[in-house]
């Protein structure tokens, strides 16, 4: 079977990407620490697709990534994450976590909260 070459330059660095802005979290507060979580969640999260991706004419990378998609399936900090990505993208701002539990290797109760105080109309410029 001939060999297949690719790169992995751009699933590295979108790996690297997300460990930006993962280290940016140190320093955030108050909406900045919310618009880096997203984004270090929604970095993280494109990593598998973007390797997928890079990888799909590699002979037998598919068998492959099945396999190691199961082992993350089971993998409860995995399981966390991706829940916590799919709650910022799908229905509500992600912030700081302040509850959930591990029942069977998957999250249960997961509360997101976005601890910033609201905007009122008199803190907006008048746009009329």
């Amino acid at each position: 079977m001939p060999h297949t070459f690719t790169s992995l330059q751009h699933p590295l660095e979108k790996l690297l990407e997300a460990e930006h802005f993962l280290g940016r979290l140190l320093s955030a507060e108050d909406l900045t620490f919310q618009f880096e979580l997203n984004t270090f969640l929604s970095a993280g999260r494109s990593v598998t697709f973007v390797l997928q991706k890079t990888m799909a004419d590699v002979p037998g990378f598919d068998a492959r990534y099945a396999r190691q998609r199961e082992r993350m399936k089971e993998d409860a900090e995995m399981r966390f994450f991706l829940d916590l990505r799919n709650i910022s993208q799908k229905q509500r701002p992600g912030s700081y976590i302040y509850g959930g539990s591990m029942t069977g290797g998957k999250m249960s109760g997961l509360s997101v909260t976005r601890p910033v105080p609201a905007l009122s109309l008199s803190d907006a410029t008048d746009w009329r």
